[in-house]
């Protein structure tokens, strides 16, 4: 038990001081288009992909975390659409040092954020490929909202199926 609690204490301590590779931010370059204005960014190597929403971000410590890409919503496991959108996330980060725009955690524990590969928004590149919904649920960004509407009227990944189902529809029948 004493190994779970500590295991546990140097995971959060990983989150919040990671030898300095969280940083307190005064202000983000316009260029990044965050809708978010988080204040905290982590960056690291991605080392695994669990689906076309969520990884797993290694820092130079060694100590991991999970990420799942705010405002987004991808195909779940037994969905169409769904290998596709995490070989396109895998395309997009695998094995590339990420930045990611945080404020906070989502209820399983993953941080919660906007990730970037150099200037390329990442959750907007999943929507724009037709590989994920814009989980309007939990977002308001117009960007993610404007990327959808335009793979709807294109036809692109996901919206070339005749009546895709959104994953939380999915999720509901389950």
């Amino acid at each position: 038990m004493k190994k779970i609690i500590l295991y546990i204490a140097l995971i959060s301590f990983s989150i919040t001081s990671c030898n300095g590779r969280i940083r307190e931010t005064e202000q983000i370059k316009a260029t990044t288009s965050l809708n978010t204005s988080p204040d905290k960014f982590i960056e690291g190597k991605v080392t695994r992909i669990a689906d076309g929403d969520t990884f797993t971000l290694i820092f130079d410590n060694g100590f991991d975390v999970r990420v799942r890409l705010n405002g987004i919503d991808s195909p779940e496991k037994k969905q169409a659409f769904s290998k596709r959108a995490k070989q396109t996330l895998s395309d997009l980060i695998f094995d590339k040092e990420v930045k990611v725009y945080y404020k906070s955690k989502d209820r399983y524990g993953r941080v919660l954020g906007d990730v970037y590969v150099g200037e390329v928004n990442i959750n907007h590149e999943m929507v724009r490929r037709g590989m994920a919904w814009h989980f309007t649920r939990y977002s308001e960004d117009e960007t993610l909202a404007a990327l959808e509407k335009e793979a709807k009227k294109n036809k692109i990944g996901l919206w070339a199926e005749a009546e895709p189902v959104a994953p939380w529809v999915y999720r509901d029948k389950q």
